[in-house]
C-alpha cells in the first residue's frame, strides 16, 4: 500500500495543482495514506500476536501524543474526513486553528504541522511519517518476539 501511495503521489506531481485530474489524484492519495492506518490495524496486525500488540501500542501512543502524531490526525485523518464528508480540499479550509501562518497561505498551500507547504510537500511529509512509524512498529514487534524467545532485542541489545 505504501508503494501504491508513493506512485499516486508521484503521478499527482505531474498534474496542474487545482485541476480536475489533480483533485481526483489528491483524493485518491489521501485515501491511500489513511488506508495504510486501517491496513495496519486490520490486515497487517493479524500476522502475529507481536505485530498486533505493536500496532495497538502505536495507536495508543499516537492518540496520547497528539503533537508527535499531528501529521496523522491533523492532516491525513482530517483531510480524508473533509474530503469524504464535505468534499473540501486542504486549500478550501484550514488544517489547524488559525495562526499567523494563515496570512501566508496561497491558494494551493497546505498548513501541516505548523508549516505552510505545497500540496506535494504535504503528501511527502505524510508519506515519510507513515514510513517511519511502520518501521518503528515492525521493530517493536520484533523486539517483543525476541524477548519472548529469550534472545537479544534490536533496540536494547539485551537478552
Amino acid at each position: 500500500m505504501l508503494r501504491a501511495c508513493l506512485r499516486a503521489r508521484r503521478d499527482l506531481e505531474k498534474e496542474e495543482v487545482g485541476s480536475a485530474t489533480w483533485r481526483n489524484g489528491w483524493f485518491g492519495t489521501i485515501a491511500l495514506l489513511r488506508g495504510i492506518g486501517h491496513a495496519l490495524a486490520k490486515e497487517d496486525a493479524v500476522r502475529s500476536k507481536y505485530l498486533t500488540a505493536a500496532v495497538e501500542q502505536a495507536w495508543v501512543r499516537w492518540k496520547v501524543d497528539l503533537y508527535s502524531s499531528q501529521i496523522f490526525f491533523g492532516f491525513i485523518d482530517d483531510e480524508r474526513n473533509a474530503l469524504l464528508k464535505e468534499y473540501k480540499f486542504a486549500n478550501q479550509r484550514k488544517i489547524y486553528p488559525a495562526t499567523t501562518a494563515d496570512s501566508f497561505l496561497g491558494p494551493h498551500d497546505v498548513l501541516i504541522a505548523g508549516r505552510v507547504v505545497s500540496p506535494s510537500r504535504a503528501l511527502a511529509i505524510a508519506w515519510d511519517w507513515l514510513r517511519v512509524e511502520i518501521k518503528k512498529i515492525e521493530a517493536h514487534a520484533d523486539d517483543m518476539r525476541l524477548t519472548d524467545e529469550g534472545l537479544t532485542t534490536r533496540s536494547t541489545g539485551q537478552t
